[in-house]
């Protein structure tokens, strides 16, 4: 049967009408879930001023570039059915962009795998974020260690900081959420590749257009 949960929409746009969003899901500690509107109003009001009032960590910033802004927060419920029961939104007043130039494409984006230390796909997550201005090595393409240790801690550090901040102070925990086996389980770590991967889902709105070189 399925389980109820919180989940948290980090959402913002991109160059050409695009949309991105990283999507979190939050479990109870021994304590309930935010589950009305008025709790979940606040809790979305209070993630916009995590991070001195740009939501998310520098190491997000500096990975999505400056042609990519975060503009909304919004916080769900999906009740005991498994369904959505309940969500507010809040839009920042003042969209917070990343920071560098934009050097990838729409679709690069680094890989955020949440571990909770549990074998088995129903207990494992991924959250992709934007990797537009992410720094690679030229010689071997790849996200250098300390850059990937950076954004793995200050990601861990994040998702505790969002939980933090519900109603229903310190009750809630990041989670992977699995309806398969009916199971929350909290995530015990964050780990991060040193690969660039590529969301083709995130390139979903704007015009491709094409030059064409006649035989």
């Amino acid at each position: 049967m399925p389980v109820a949960y919180n989940r948290v929409r980090i959402a913002g746009t991109m160059p050409g009408g695009e949309v991105w969003s990283v999507n979190p899901g939050f479990g109870p500690n021994f304590g309930p879930l935010a589950t009305t509107f008025a709790q979940l109003q606040s809790w979305a009001a209070a993630i916009v001023l995590l991070n001195a009032g740009n939501v998310i960590p520098p190491s997000w910033r500096a990975a999505i570039s400056n042609a990519v802004a975060v503009t909304t927060i919004r916080t769900e419920y999906f009740g005991p059915d498994g369904k959505l029961a309940q969500a507010a939104e809040s839009i920042l007043a003042t969209p917070v962009a990343g920071i560098g130039a934009a050097t990838k494409g729409f679709q690069s984006a680094v890989v955020l795998s949440l571990r909770t230390g549990r074998p088995g796909r129903s207990y494992r997550g991924r959250l992709y974020l934007p990797a537009l201005a992410m720094v690679i090595d030229t010689n071997t393409l790849r996200i250098a260690p300390a850059t990937r240790l950076t954004l793995a801690t200050e990601t861990a550090t994040f998702l505790k900081a969002i939980g933090t901040a519900a109603p229903p102070a310190a009750n809630i925990l990041p989670v992977v959420v699995s309806q398969t086996v009916s199971l929350l389980t909290t995530i015990a770590s964050i780990s991060v590749g040193d690969i660039l991967d590529s969301q083709r889902r995130r390139r979903d709105s704007v015009a491709e257009l094409t030059s064409v070189g006649p035989l």
